[in-house]
């Protein structure tokens, strides 16, 4: 992987009505070239973690498709 991009990310997300805590592997990534003045990544990942709302709990174990752009 390109060793000037991150390949691990961590959320944790709560307020009253909301419960994220989700951990996220990356399986491959993408760097896009941009001449703009941005780094932009392409990301297949697995997310793994829990989401709570009131009154239920949703586990998380899912491939997903994100991306991570980085302002220089």
């Amino acid at each position: 992987m390109d060793g000037s991009s991150p390949t691990s990310f961590s959320f944790l997300v709560e307020d009253e009505h909301l419960g994220l805590c989700a951990q996220v592997a990356t399986q491959s990534l993408t760097p896009q070239i941009s001449r703009a003045m941005f780094n932009y990544w392409w990301y297949h990942v697995q997310v793994q973690g829990t989401v709570q709302v009131p009154g239920r709990s949703v586990i998380l174990d899912t491939p997903q498709i994100m991306d991570y752009t980085q302002i220089w």
